[in-house]
């Protein structure tokens, strides 16, 4: 039988201050805890690997690693930066975005985090990102546009939309549909990543994060200014619904990132802070 997805969180108790790491194994149940980062913590961002190593990224600070997603994050030793969201693309790269700083890749998910020379804009405020199952890597600036890199080849960046403004996490279906959330705003889709992003007319709220399982399910993150939690808006639906996540008072979450290795096996991640 094949296994089901599980979901991590990481993030922040207002509670008590301390950012964590969480599981809710297979997508089924209660969130747990599995590592305490401490307190003055920012998390922001998460992804898995093939492998299933566990990325996070912490603000001001440094990417972390949990290798086979078992055992203690490791840092990796980078540059002091806010990182923020964070991608694995099928072929085992990792992608990074920093504000200020651009976005930043790791070949092979080892060694350094390089900058790319020619990134799709000069706006510092680079958010989000996200591969496509093709290799597509998309880009998206706080205050400008949804980029997209084909084949991750090259240097011209294709824009895909027009300038919404507020773009702050992108996602990829597997089957080639890409997803993106504007804060304070909507979340959109890109049908077969061609063509618009077109408002999927959800309540607007402070939606952050974005995460699609194997399966279709699409979940969105609201991290603060209103009714913060997960929400999932399950294959087939068309309306996002706040889960029941089995957590105290206090978490607030943030980007949510998903395994993508083919349209027949994916792992979904998300991130939580407050």
């Amino acid at each position: 039988m094949m296994t089901l997805p599980s979901v991590y969180a990481v993030g922040y108790n207002s509670a008590n201050s301390s950012s964590y790491v969480l599981k809710q194994t297979e997508g089924i149940g209660d969130f747990y805890q599995i590592s305490d980062q401490g307190t003055a913590v920012f998390l922001q961002g998460v992804c898995v690997t093939r492998e299933n190593d566990v990325y996070i990224a912490r603000r001001g600070d440094d990417i972390y690693k949990l290798v086979g997603g078992a055992g203690e994050f490791i840092p990796l030793g980078l540059t002091l930066r806010d990182w923020y969201h964070l991608a694995a693309a099928p072929n085992g790269d990792i992608y990074a975005t920093a504000v200020p700083g651009g976005l930043f890749k790791q070949t092979g998910g080892s060694g350094a985090f390089n900058a790319f020379t020619t990134p799709p804009a000069t706006n510092p405020a680079l958010h989000a990102v996200t591969v496509a199952i093709n290799g597509d890597i998309y880009a998206a600036h706080w205050s400008g546009k949804v980029w997209k890199l084909p084949g991750g080849l090259g240097t011209t960046w294709e824009a895909q939309t027009d300038g919404e403004g507020g773009w702050y996490a992108l996602a990829a279906a597997p089957n080639g549909d890409i997803y993106a959330t504007a804060v304070a705003g909507d979340i959109y889709k890109q049908t077969g990543g061609a063509g618009a992003f077109n408002a999927l007319g959800q309540t607007h709220r402070w939606w952050q994060g974005l995460c699609v399982t194997q399966q279709g399910d699409v979940y969105a993150t609201v991290g603060e200014m209103g009714t913060v939690g997960i929400y999932k808006m399950p294959i087939g639906s068309s309306t996002f619904s706040k889960l029941t996540l089995g957590l105290a008072a206090g978490f607030h979450f943030f980007g949510v990132a998903t395994r993508l290795d083919n349209p027949g096996f994916r792992r979904s991640y998300a991130t939580i802070i407050g």
